[in-house]
C-alpha cells in the first residue's frame, strides 16, 4: 500500500509590528534601563571592623603632612591628606599606630604597588614604615593625654 504523504505546513507568516509598537518597545526598553541606573547603590556597611574605627585620630592623622619624604603635595594641598593604613583593616589593622597620612598622589601609589614595594621605595623596609605610623600613633596618644586640640606637629618636629 502506497504512503500517504502529507505537505509539510506552511511557515506561519510573521505579522508586521506597527510602528507604533515598535516605538512602543523602544521606550520601554529605555525606561527600564534608566529605572536601573536610577537605583540608588546600596553599600553594606561591614560591622566587623566598625568597632575598630577611631574618627578622632583619623581626623588627627589628616591635618599632618604627607609622610613620604620630600613631597610638596601635602604642603600645597592640605585638605588631600588621607589616612593610609599600613596592616590593612581586614587583616586586624587598628587605626591608631598604624596609620600614616599620605597625600592622595601617594595614597594611590601605595595601592597600586602594594604596601611593601612602597615602603622599601621610601623608606627601605616595613619595619621602618610601621615604626614611623607607631610614632604617630604615640604622639596622637601623648596630645589626647595633654588635651592638646588644635596643636598638630609632626614626628620630625621632636
Amino acid at each position: 500500500m502506497p504512503r500517504e504523504v502529507t505537505p509539510a505546513p506552511k511557515p506561519r507568516k510573521r505579522r508586521k509590528k506597527s510602528p507604533r509598537q515598535i516605538i512602543r518597545k523602544a521606550l520601554l526598553k529605555q525606561r527600564a534601563s534608566l529605572r536601573r541606573k536610577a537605583r540608588p547603590k546600596v553599600h553594606k556597611v561591614s560591622k566587623r571592623f566598625a568597632k575598630k574605627r577611631n574618627p578622632e585620630f583619623l581626623a588627627w592623622i589628616r591635618q599632618l603632612l604627607c609622610a613620604v619624604p620630600h613631597c610638596q603635595i601635602g604642603l600645597i594641598m592640605r585638605d588631600r591628606i588621607e589616612a593610609a593604613h599600613i596592616v590593612t583593616r581586614g587583616a586586624g589593622g587598628e587605626d591608631v599606630g598604624n596609620v600614616i597620612p599620605l597625600c592622595q598622589t601617594h595614597h594611590r601609589q601605595q595601592h597600586r604597588e602594594g604596601i611593601q614595594t612602597f615602603a622599601r621605595f621610601y623608606w627601605n623596609s616595613l619595619d621602618a614604615l610601621k615604626s614611623r605610623a607607631a610614632s604617630y600613633g604615640e604622639q596622637y596618644l601623648k596630645q589626647r593625654e595633654l588635651g592638646w586640640g588644635a596643636g598638630v606637629s609632626s614626628p620630625e618636629d621632636k
